[in-house]
């Protein structure tokens, strides 16, 4: 898999644009999704709405992760991990309410990218809305799961 190592900077710019920088932590009042890492996500999970930090946060964690998995792992199986992985973590997110229809596209785009991992660093990722995706571009700074640029910011083409 010494072609997928060569792919790792075109990653960085789809991580620009799949540096999935949205998603959050919620806090203790969300509920988990109850869904399985290999069964139909949820569109969002319950309760409260993360703030745009916590969905943040969440989201830039599973994409560094991924992104690492990319560099690191020599198996599809190990990436493919890395994405249930991030599916896992998402889908226990609720996100701020402008960011719902997104989330369940994203899950989606995850989920779809299960049997091909590598999928992602050339497939585009779905977009928020310009205006929470603006919102969200300028907090991503101070979060400090948000270390890479993201397909947030709004100068990233889409």
């Amino acid at each position: 898999m010494g072609g997928m190592r060569s792919l790792r900077y075109p990653f960085a710019a789809a991580m620009v644009v799949f540096a999935l920088l949205v998603l959050a932590c919620g806090g203790d009042s969300k509920k988990p999704a109850t869904a399985t890492n290999d069964g139909p996500a949820p569109a969002v999970a319950t309760g409260a709405p993360a703030t745009d930090e916590e969905y943040l946060a969440a989201f830039c964690a599973g994409a560094t992760h991924y992104q690492e998995a990319v560099n690191t792992e020599k198996t599809a199986d190990g990436i493919a991990n890395a994405i249930k992985e991030y599916i896992a973590a998402m889908r226990k997110v609720v996100p701020p309410d402008d960011l719902r229809d997104f989330q369940g596209s994203y899950l989606k785009y995850l989920q779809d990218a299960v049997p091909d991992p590598t999928s992602l660093l050339t497939k585009a990722a779905p977009l928020p809305a310009d205006g929470p995706r603006t919102r969200l571009a300028g907090k991503a700074s101070n979060v400090p799961e948000c270390k890479y640029p993201n397909f947030l910011n709004p100068q990233t083409p889409r």
